[in-house]
């Protein structure tokens, strides 16, 4: 009979390379995966904030006569009123302390992201600018408001 040993320690040896390559192809899967859930994740942050920008929360450009002519978003009116106070100048950080001073409804929703959004979607309807220490302020055509 004849001796096997060596065959069945290549067959080992075999075998260890193999879980090898199947342990680096895991781990490459892994960080595919890791990636994607990570654009994944990215996509769903854009996507929210897309449609959070066209919530009521954040409806800038309504303005209604039984409103008195005054925006319909409470977290808008008390952006536009606090500008307006502040003569028309405040930081993010400014906002948000004074937001939850005054117990605005965020309707569930992070503060900060809210009023950032809200702001650039002022920003893009004309109604504020951001200076260059990053406060925001009111255009000037609508202090008055």
């Amino acid at each position: 009979m004849r001796d096997i040993r060596s065959d069945l320690q290549e067959r080992i040896e075999d075998i260890a390379r193999q879980r090898t390559e199947i342990q680096k192809r895991l781990f490459a899967l892994d960080e595919s995966e890791k990636n994607i859930r990570a654009l994944l994740e990215a996509e769903e942050m854009r996507c929210t904030a897309e449609r959070e920008a066209s919530l009521p929360l954040f409806n800038v450009e309504a303005e209604e006569e039984s409103n008195n002519g005054k925006y319909s978003s409470p977290v808008a009116r008390f952006v536009i009123s606090f500008l307006q106070h502040e003569n028309g100048d405040a930081s993010l950080e400014m906002l948000k302390r004074a937001a939850a001073k005054e117990g605005i409804p965020f309707g569930g929703k992070n503060p900060g992201r809210v009023l950032h959004f809200l702001l650039t979607g002022m920003h893009q309807n004309g109604l504020v600018e951001r200076s260059e220490s990053g406060r925001w302020r009111l255009v000037q055509e609508n202090n008055g408001r």
